[in-house]
């Protein structure tokens, strides 16, 4: 079957609006947690199923059960969800930055796809022109929509490109590898990347982002020291902000 590519994308708007009335309204009590989603490949399951992962566990143990959105690149979802283009994620950064209560509620913001040496991640779906995702672009969005708090995890080779762009004393930072460093696992032969497995499985057992990462961060050294000796270790990668690091307790 082929996809009306045209139809699709002016579908775009109304999709966007089915996911954020499905979210609970802002509770004025307490700080809110927010998750969202980007998976930008549509070529290999690994990235979407890795989302759905991540926000079942944010979900679960973070408090974003009814708070959370989902921009996906892939054919099971096209007609369901939006896509992941860097134009629904503006909108979605947006939309969230008008319902947040800025001074107190964070952002949960879960990045996956193929990296790009060169910077960013791929962002495709069929034959559209889409941008790809840069962290300049992405720090833009950010900003433009006000949001202050932020945890931000990508799951990409090269992704410690964003770290160097986005970390600053409101944020923490965690991604798949080094800025110059592929990562593994990013293919269809694994339900989740090597990344993404060790760290959500490590955000599942405890609340504590360091742990978690620490914990993470020896599982797929050992992995990958298992099954690529030969090869550059991906290092991941880990920036937590003085003022973030005072409210996550």
């Amino acid at each position: 079957e082929q996809l009306d590519l045209e139809n699709l994308w002016a579908e775009q708007p109304a999709l966007l609006e089915n996911q954020f009335s499905t979210l609970a309204a802002p509770d004025p009590e307490q700080p809110d947690s927010y998750f969202l989603g980007f998976a930008a490949y549509p070529y290999q399951g690994v990235f979407k199923r890795e989302l759905e992962k991540a926000q079942a566990i944010f979900a679960q143990h973070y408090g974003t059960a009814q708070r959370g959105l989902l921009l996906i690149n892939h054919l099971d979802t096209h007609e369901t969800l939006p896509l992941a283009t860097t134009a629904n994620l503006n909108l979605a950064l947006m939309q969230f930055g008008q319902g947040f209560d800025v001074s107190d509620d964070i952002l949960l913001l879960y990045l996956s796809s193929h990296g790009i040496e060169a910077g960013g991640l791929a962002v495709e779906f069929g034959n559209l022109p889409l941008n790809d995702l840069t962290p300049e672009a992405l720090k833009a969005s950010l900003d433009a929509a006000g949001i202050r708090w932020r945890i931000i995890i990508i799951s990409a080779c090269y992704s410690g490109q964003f770290l160097e762009v986005l970390a600053d004393d409101h944020s923490l930072i965690i991604t798949a590898a080094r800025a110059d460093r592929a990562s593994f696992g990013c293919d269809d032969t694994t339900d989740y990347t090597y990344f993404g497995r060790a760290l959500l499985t490590a955000l599942a057992q405890t609340a504590d982002f360091s742990r978690a990462f620490a914990q993470a961060q020896a599982e797929i050294a050992q992995r990958e020291q298992r099954d690529f000796p030969t090869q550059p270790r991906s290092e991941p990668q880990f920036a937590l902000g003085r003022a973030l690091a005072e409210r996550l307790p």
